[in-house]
């Protein structure tokens, strides 16, 4: 049975708007609760009306600095995907913070950068000597525990450019690339980057099956 989401939960996931609905809604309910405290103090209508007044911004404020703290969360979360898309789409390891607020979003200062460097695992910073309109950057770093087919993909065409190789056979991508590239792997590194490989048959001694780099 799937667990039912939190009040919390809910407020979290929930846009601007429907929280501010929903906070109007249940405004009433909560100063009635005040009301029900406040009949035990004795206060005139001037400090009662006082008082409405102040935890009504109370309860105004605190759903706004929960939503602002998560809309932050969202914007880190927003730039980590932009960022490792693009990437993946250029075929890159590393990117200079100018070329990300050139080709990704203009608004992403150093400071932000950075912070989202230090909360996410597969990015490192990085120094970029040879450049002259970059001195700081980002590398994705990959998990070297998990076979990854961006990472893959970049590994295998970099050998291949290296070497002026056009075709590669399987096992001499296991023999000198990474062991760890299994048959079936490959086919499905093949299926899920058709425009840079090309599944194609050997008459090789040492392998019958290979790829054919496109670009």
């Amino acid at each position: 049975m799937e667990e039912s989401l939190t009040i919390l939960d809910q407020l979290k996931i929930a846009s601007l708007s429907e929280v501010l609905l929903v906070a109007i809604l249940l405004l009433p309910f909560y100063l009635g609760f005040w009301s029900f405290l406040v009949k035990e103090i004795s206060l005139n209508q001037t400090y009662k009306r006082r008082f409405y007044l102040i935890a009504s911004l109370f309860y105004f404020i605190a759903i706004a600095v929960l939503k602002y703290g998560d809309f932050r969360q969202e914007k880190y979360t927003t730039a980590e995907i932009a960022i490792k898309s693009h990437l993946r789409n250029e075929q890159w390891e590393i990117i200079g913070f100018n070329r990300i607020r050139s080709n990704i979003n203009k608004n992403y200062k150093d400071d932000f950068l950075e912070k989202l460097i230090s909360i996410t695992p597969e990015f490192s910073k990085i120094y970029i000597a040879n450049d002259s309109t970059e001195i700081y950057g980002i590398k994705y770093i990959y998990d070297s525990e998990n076979l990854n087919f961006f990472d893959a993909a970049l590994r295998i065409k970099k050998s291949m450019q290296r070497d002026s190789f056009e075709r590669i056979g399987f096992n001499r991508i296991r023999q000198n690339i990474d062991s760890r590239y299994s048959d079936e792997f490959l086919e499905e590194l093949c299926e899920r980057n058709q425009e840079l490989f090309e599944r194609i048959p050997l008459n090789d001694s040492l392998d019958s099956r290979g790829l054919k780099l496109l670009k």
